[in-house]
């Protein structure tokens, strides 16, 4: 036991030196800020799948203790909670084995929470104005809008048009704000996880992974939130109902990602049946995404009242007989 417990505090020492490095690399080189995002939570969730939560939460108070050596410990502790407990909550997941939207849903939660508390510590003890950045990034993003379009041949009612589409836009996603807050961690923890459970498969502890693209499946009542969304933004744009205007946004955004991921697993899944290669399968979503994202989430809305998957499977089953 004794032997077990040095092994696994020597390995959680060296994890922890690895995690550090590469928080000082992703947060000193743009490019690889991945490193400290993505990387550096897997890590830690190694450690937590290999010897507990116990040693994850060890290699995290760590890892604030040596970044406060270089950053100071205000900077330690916002790089170090930004990560951390993501990467617990992953570890955590693979180690009680909870299903697929458990381990995304409970660490991307807890990415939220981590980037509130960030945000708090930043606005109180730093006194950062976020409001007062995101009125002069828009107010910067709209001078360079105009210079570009007087730079084009465009008359001044094609230059209002495109600004009034801009600016709608721009309404759009600050009052969804949220939830692309909490799509975006679920995507990061998804790449986290994914990570996490490649490196465990190397050293040799195989552990239980997500479920396959192909066997993606969304709520039944996405399209249904998509549909409540689109009426109360219209709602909020007719009538002028202040509280639709925060909410409506919000659910539209929530529906389509969500109809959007089961459309994806769809088309992926109709390939599979097909025997279509995985590089195929990857380019032409690819280019459905990229060119045609509204196709996706049709098919998605589709997928989810009539089932295509099985009806393609059915269909590729009696092909080959």
């Amino acid at each position: 036991m004794r032997q077990s417990n040095t092994r696994a505090m020597v390995e959680t020492g060296f994890l922890t030196a690895i995690i550090v490095v590469l928080t000082i690399i992703g947060s000193n080189v743009p490019m690889l800020g991945f490193l400290a995002t993505i990387v550096g939570p897997a890590t830690l969730a190694v450690v937590g799948v290999r010897w507990g939560s116990k040693y994850s939460c060890s290699a995290a108070v760590g890892t604030f203790f040596l970044l406060s050596f270089i950053y100071g410990p205000l900077m330690a502790l916002l790089e170090t909670v930004t990560f951390s407990l993501m990467g617990i909550c992953i570890g955590e997941g693979y180690r009680a084995q909870w299903n697929g939207v458990k381990k995304i849903l409970i660490p991307a939660s807890a990415f939220v929470v981590a980037a509130i508390l960030v945000f708090f510590i930043s606005y109180v003890v730093m006194n950062v104005d976020y409001m007062s950045l995101y009125t002069q990034f828009e107010t910067e993003f709209n001078t360079s809008l105009r210079e570009t379009y007087s730079q084009q041949d465009m008359d001044a009612a094609q230059q209002l048009a495109i600004q009034q589409q801009v600016e709608s836009s721009l309404t759009f996603m600050k009052s969804a704000f949220a939830t692309m807050v909490f799509f975006s961690a679920s995507v990061i923890t998804f790449m986290t996880s994914k990570l996490a459970a490649i490196i465990l498969r190397r050293v040799g502890m195989p552990v239980e992974e997500l479920p396959p693209c192909g066997k993606w499946q969304m709520p039944k009542w996405a399209p249904f939130l998509l549909a409540i969304g689109i009426i109360l933004n219209y709602w909020a744009n007719v009538k002028g109902i202040e509280i639709a205007m925060w909410i409506g946004p919000n659910l539209v955004l929530a529906g389509a990602v969500l109809c959007a991921i089961q459309g994806v697993a769809c088309v992926w899944s109709i390939f599979e049946s097909y025997r279509v290669g995985k590089s195929w399968r990857t380019i032409v979503l690819a280019v459905l995404l990229l060119m045609f994202p509204q196709t996706i989430v049709v098919l998605g809305i589709i997928d989810s009242i009539f089932d295509l998957r099985r009806h393609f499977s059915e269909r590729s089953n009696q092909t080959k007989y």
